[in-house]
């Protein structure tokens, strides 16, 4: 019986059966029991004596009795006559007292080598051996290490700094990488620590950016210590929040600079295009936000823009941002981006289309919205959307909204639909990363995500997250000739659309023979090794996903720090619409 200085609580609930009954009992509950009571105890700092052990373990077999019989125990002495001649009885207790046996020497022995195994590791663990790993890098790789470290170089984080602070070795390596000290900002810098990072910089070239919304006075500071030094500027970022006429304006970027290392411009909300000023004949990527610029360069190869809805029932001008691409003739990559709700002014030029001859990328995010506009008094996304043509488009990201609740069934795939660029405007288009994520869910609401055949015939790579329905849409006799697909956190999708797509990849021996494979990553109804149906030649493949999706969201879930410039990113399409509104 237990002993009245052991110090546990146990359950109240006490196991009882009667005899006769047929009773199973599971070996791993006490253990687990056991355990916790030993764990309790040495985080409690009680001590461990031989005494306390035996009367923990005493007391949780009392816990646990059958009746009378105590399995821990099974004092002979103690049974009845009926009981001490029950065969029953007996070899059910023998049976438990096994089981027990088995499993306690089972964990002896592994305790036993987690003990030796940790005792080895407590040996090692010195302050020559934490110190080896570092001291036996070369130069070289502790510098490629540091400059990782530090990325993205073309924003300021001051991580180059606090690197530099680590160590005397980690300093000097520091300090022999101008690439870590290329970013300045009115956040982060003031114009002392700005010039110092020009001067470690060793004439590469430096990022400037100022946010004269929240830090006014420190963005003139910054600019007046650094304009003078406007030659050696290789990309520039700046807000236009307040007029030159206000006290908070800033006004020392107001003039014609000349910035001849330019390469990257991003403005945000700049109703004078101050930019229009600037001579920049290497520029070749620009970013706008909440504003449509006006033709200022015709050497960009590289343009984002984002447009937010508009208060009061204002419109914006479409018809400024047709005028923009038109005089970006070189043009190879297109980020469009546009909030809930985005109304447009109608179109009054008379020929609308925008030719872009060189472009190979067109990114858009936007939502799926199902107002009506009977009346013809917008023009909505899709409506743009279909007045660009791009004979050479190869790849496509597109990445969808959608409110479930208010949004028909139909009107999804046909918004869908609409937004990917008919084949007669970008025949060459081959490769899709779609997201289309369904928000506001309700238990009435089933959404299907419709892909058809006619609009992207030539499909060769496809990449698709989504947490709608997907239903592939295709002629009986033609399939989408896919050499590559990923199918990323589909939620919905099942054995049976894993079917559907494999007969589709069949229909036509020369498209399942150029196939490479088909990924899918993160999709809980999935299972192939359950699906009889396919024969997949080791073309299907299942895999865990890889990256944590909202550790890559966190990672920048400000729209300026992905899409303000055209620096590699590793959040996925779907995460560009977390901060859509």
């Amino acid at each position: 019986m237990a002993s009245k200085a052991t110090e546990c609580s146990l359950p109240d609930t006490e196991l009882v059966c009667l005899p006769g009954e047929n009773v199973t009992w599971d070996p791993i509950d006490i253990l687990s029991e056991c355990v916790s009571f030993l764990r309790d105890a040495t985080i409690e700092k009680k001590e461990l004596s031989g005494e306390f052990v035996r009367n923990t373990l005493s007391s949780i077999a009392e816990t646990h009795r059958f009746g009378q019989y105590s399995f821990l125990h099974a004092k002979s002495e103690c049974w009845d006559v009926n009981e001490m001649w029950n065969v029953e009885r007996i070899s059910l207790s023998l049976e438990i007292m096994e089981k027990t046996k088995f499993l306690l020497d089972n964990l002896t022995s592994s305790l036993s080598e987690n003990i030796t195994r940790a005792k080895h590791r407590i040996q090692r663990i010195t302050p020559d051996f934490l110190g080896r790993g570092l001291a036996s890098l070369p130069d070289d790789i502790l510098a490629m290490i540091i400059e990782l470290a530090a990325e993205p170089l073309e924003r300021s984080t001051m991580r180059g700094q606090d690197l530099a602070k680590v160590s005397q070795r980690f300093r000097a390596i520091a300090l022999r990488l101008p690439r870590i000290w290329c970013a300045v900002s009115s956040k982060t810098h003031s114009p002392e620590q700005a010039l110092l990072y020009l001067e470690r910089s060793r004439n590469m070239g430096v990022h400037v950016s100022i946010e004269e919304l929240y830090s006014p006075y420190r963005s003139r500071n910054l600019l007046q210590a650094l304009i003078p030094l406007a030659s050696q500027w290789r990309s520039f970022t700046y807000t236009g929040y307040h007029p030159p006429t206000d006290p908070f304006g800033v006004t020392e970027h107001r003039i014609p600079l000349q910035l001849p290392l330019m390469e990257h411009l991003s403005v945000k909300t700049d109703i004078d295009h101050v930019y229009k000023e600037y001579s920049m004949p290497n520029l070749r990527s620009a970013t706008f936000e909440h504003m449509i610029p006006i033709p200022f360069s015709s050497t960009l190869t590289q343009f984002a823009v984002k447009l937010h809805s508009l208060v009061d029932d204002n419109l914006w001008d479409i018809d400024g941002l047709r005028r923009f691409l038109r005089s970006t003739p070189l043009l190879v990559e297109l980020r469009l981006r546009f909030e809930n709700q985005f109304r447009t002014l109608v179109c009054d030029l008379f020929d609308p289309e925008v030719l872009l001859p060189e472009l190979k990328t067109l990114s858009v995010a936007t939502a799926c919205d199902e107002e009506e506009n009977p009346d013809g008094d917008w023009e909505s996304v899709t409506d743009f959307l279909t007045t660009i043509r791009a004979p050479n488009l190869t790849h496509m990201i597109l990445a969808v909204k959608v409110d479930t609740k208010g949004c028909p069934e139909e009107f999804l795939s046909e918004f869908i639909e609409n937004v990917l660029p008919p084949t007669s405007s970008s025949p060459a288009l081959a490769s899709l990363d779609l997201a289309v994520m369904g928000v506001e869910w309700t238990t009435k609401v089933k959404g299907q995500l419709h892909i058809r055949y006619d609009r992207i015939p030539h499909l060769t790579h496809l990449k698709l997250e989504t947490n709608l329905n997907l239903i592939l849409i295709h002629p009986e006799d033609k399939f989408f000739p896919l050499r590559r697909a990923e199918f990323v956190k589909c939620e919905k999708i099942s054995n049976g659309f894993v079917t559907t797509l494999f007969r589709g990849l069949r229909i036509n021996f020369a498209v399942w023979e150029a196939l490479e494979s088909v990924i899918f990553r993160a999709c809980p109804n999935v299972d192939l090794d359950g699906n009889s149906s396919i024969v997949s030649e080791g073309k299907f493949h299942y895999e865990q996903y890889k990256h944590c999706h909202k550790a890559d969201i966190e990672a920048g879930t400000e729209w300026e720090h992905d899409e303000d410039d055209f620096y590699p990113s590793s959040r996925t399409t779907a995460s560009l619409l977390e901060n859509l509104h």
